[in-house]
């Protein structure tokens, strides 16, 4: 996966939140890479719609 394709996926448009990124696909300075899906960086979780909750839960 080239860096725009991963940059595209990378944002997630959730509702009540700013700035929602997956934090997968990373390579580590061991060489591995991090897991889609895993983790995940917000601005202003405490904003989030309780559908937006269940969809990054789930």
């Amino acid at each position: 996966m080239d860096m725009q394709t991963a940059d595209q996926q990378r944002i997630l448009q959730i509702e009540g939140a700013y700035n929602v990124r997956d934090l997968g696909g990373y390579k580590t300075k061991e060489g591995r890479t991090t897991r889609w899906g895993l983790l995940y960086r917000a601005d202003g979780l405490h904003g989030l719609s309780e559908k937006s909750r269940q969809n990054l839960v789930n």
